[in-house]
């Protein structure tokens, strides 16, 4: 019994501490918002890809064009996106193409900035990240063969700033993908950063049922 007041204590602890944090809100992204990037395996597989699904469940089989494969070679690989208005950011989903091995990205960058310039360099059309690109994301996808694709988290570098353009960039493919250079990814979703609101703390009746809890457990002890 003593040990049920003991978990039942802990559990209250977590929630209240849980409840002055505000929920992350996600930056609702159209295929118009892709202005540039170095092309597509071939039409089925363009750039856009990677916002067509910015809810629910993504299963895709392989082959249908509803994700985005990098042509061979071109490298330095990048899409670039308009938020549609500067926004500070907090994390990143990504959707690793089910491609059976063929082209995924592995290791992976998210510049941001406010500016932009035109793209240049093998395959690139449309426009850049300016002169004021900063890293904001970077991490490791792995090759998602489940028939529901996972979502993979990361967060954000907070400095403080707020940014209007996004640039993704692969860095390296899965181990044994087709070349060095093949890259693909099947969406990516961006989130707001939100902090808990200032001065938010627990309610009366939260407080009481904590305070309580201690009183509870020290009597069963």
């Amino acid at each position: 019994m003593t040990r049920y007041y003991l978990v039942e204590l802990a559990a209250l602890t977590a929630a209240i501490g849980l409840a002055g944090q505000a929920q992350a809100a996600q930056i609702i992204l159209s295929e118009s918002a892709v202005i540039g990037d170095t092309g597509g395996f071939d039409s089925r597989f363009v750039a856009s890809n990677i916002l067509d699904h910015q809810t629910g469940a993504i299963s895709e089989a392989f082959g249908n064009g509803e994700y985005w494969l990098n042509p061979d070679g071109r490298t330095p690989a990048f899409i670039t996106i308009d938020l549609g208005a500067a926004y500070r950011l907090g994390s990143f989903d990504l959707f690793n193409s089910r491609n059976i091995g063929d082209r995924a990205t592995a290791g992976f960058q998210i510049f941001a900035a406010n500016s932009t310039a035109a793209a240049s360099g093998s395959g690139a059309s449309g426009l850049t990240l300016g002169a004021d690109a900063a890293l904001i994301a970077s991490g490791t996808l792995f090759m998602d063969s489940s028939s529901t694709l996972t979502a993979q988290s990361f967060a954000a570098l907070n400095d403080g700033q707020s940014y209007r353009y996004l640039q993704f960039r692969p860095v390296s493919g899965i181990s044994g993908s087709y070349g060095g250079v093949a890259y693909g990814l099947n969406e990516l979703r961006v989130f707001e950063f939100e902090a808990p609101p200032a001065g938010a703390v627990a309610g009366p009746k939260s407080w009481a049922m904590m305070l309580g809890g201690p009183g509870i457990a020290g009597a069963m002890l």
